[in-house]
């Protein structure tokens, strides 16, 4: 004898929509890129390397969001450069991703991230190359204030003058401590105006 089980049924309707309400984003150019409506939950899969050939439209990423970059290279061919994601949730993910500032310079923020939502989040895997960071406060490689976790991350750039700037962020988000383990940067630090400003 099947004794249907309600409870179960309902759990398993709810199941199914919230799972298939999770969309996955391909991604091969920076018209795909700036065509994005991502909700939290969502999968942002680039499928290719491409350029921006001017400031990308930035993307939220929320909780359970993930930019999956598969090792492709994005550069962008416009200074100075801007960021291409707000990270707006603790849960959000960014991994496997080449930045290339295409020589320009970052004025503020960063390749990645800007300055709004948390701050939060992981980002891993993720290398940020040929950028010259200056002439602003709290700005770096990656983004600016941060409190998240980033690991294995490699910055090559050079670190010319602002206030609080460095390779990966500028400095740490107030409230919070981030986790920063096996990341390197090479490049050149310095100060063109004041040799007593933060760098690091």
């Amino acid at each position: 004898m099947f004794i249907k089980n309600e409870k179960l049924d309902i759990f398993e309707n709810i199941f199914f929509i919230v799972y298939n309400n999770m969309s996955t984003h391909n991604v091969s150019n920076a018209t795909e890129w700036n065509a994005l409506s991502v909700v939290a939950g969502d999968t942002i899969n680039i499928t290719d390397s491409f350029i921006f050939s001017s400031q990308p439209t930035i993307t939220s990423l929320g909780n359970g969001t993930t930019l999956e970059g598969n090792g492709h290279t994005i550069t962008h061919s416009y200074s100075p450069v801007k960021p291409m994601v707000t990270v707006a949730h603790a849960n959000a993910t960014v991994r496997n991703l080449k930045l290339n500032g295409g020589g320009g310079s970052i004025t503020s923020d960063g390749l990645l991230f800007n300055g709004s939502g948390t701050r939060d989040g992981t980002i891993e895997y993720v290398n940020v190359s040929n950028v010259t960071i200056t002439g602003a406060d709290n700005c770096g490689g990656l983004g600016n204030q941060f409190l998240g976790t980033i690991r294995y991350c490699t910055t090559s750039a050079t670190i010319d003058d602002g206030d609080s700037i460095g390779g990966l962020i500028g400095s740490v988000l107030s409230g919070g401590t981030p986790t920063i383990e096996y990341c390197t940067f090479t490049g050149i630090i310095g100060s063109t105006t004041d040799p007593t400003n933060s760098r690091g």
